[in-house]
């Protein structure tokens, strides 16, 4: 079998602004807020099975760590750090919708958020997308 690799990403950048509320804001990068869920969507190859893996890297700031809260890795259904994670939100064959939930407390910045899938004893690493982070008057924490 083939290993599973992303052959495209769909950030959702309507719906994920308008539920963030950043909808007004003139940009054409996608405008956040911390502790709210974004949806996103990866269509892949084939469809996953469940011995294969997606990681999540969320990283911001000129020098990520994971000491300085600046780097965040988190698994698809399963280890978080404590305060961010991704949950299958729904699988249609070969489209995975991945819901996305940044910590209350997340550092407010620009972020890259990367994914790393281990599949057939192999990983591959992709560049999901960037967007800014920012403070959420509507969320405790």
């Amino acid at each position: 079998m083939a290993a599973l690799k992303v052959t495209s990403i769909n950030l959702n950048h309507g719906s994920n602004k308008k539920s963030h509320y950043t909808n007004y804001y003139r940009s054409k990068e996608l405008i956040l807020r911390r502790g709210q869920s974004i949806l996103i969507s990866l269509t892949c190859n084939r469809p996953m099975q469940s011995n294969e893996r997606i990681t999540f890297t969320a990283a911001t700031g000129p020098k990520p760590s994971e000491q300085a809260n600046t780097k965040l890795v988190f698994t698809l259904d399963g280890s978080s750090n404590g305060s961010w994670s991704a949950t299958s939100q729904s699988r249609n064959g070969t489209i995975l919708n991945i819901l996305i939930t940044s910590s209350s407390r997340a550092t407010i910045g620009h972020y890259k958020l990367t994914a790393q899938i281990a599949s057939n004893g192999g990983n591959f690493a992709i560049t999901v997308g960037n967007f800014i982070l920012l403070f959420n008057p509507w969320h405790s924490g």
